[in-house]
């Protein structure tokens, strides 16, 4: 979702479940892109940990994630329980 744009960028939500095999994780971040584009390969964002389900219930935390590629997006969950 697009929260706020100017004449440059867009500044954009992102919530984010990864379905894991003994539960979720729910994440969200705001990120800064040039307004109208796509991120590209080499593009980095932290975001915040919300919380879980499963194995994951109760969690908090944060993440980093890029895009290594078109097709393959990195991401490294730092999680405090």
């Amino acid at each position: 979702m697009t929260t706020h744009t100017d004449k440059n960028f867009d500044w954009r939500q992102f919530t984010v479940e990864f379905n894991l095999p003994e539960g979720e994780i729910l994440t969200m971040d705001y990120v800064k892109i040039e307004s109208g584009k796509a991120a590209v390969k080499g593009f980095a964002a932290r975001g915040v940990i919300l919380g879980g389900t499963g194995i994951y219930s109760g969690i908090r935390g944060s993440y980093d994630k890029s895009l290594e590629s078109d097709d393959v997006s990195k991401v490294t969950f730092h999680i405090l329980k």
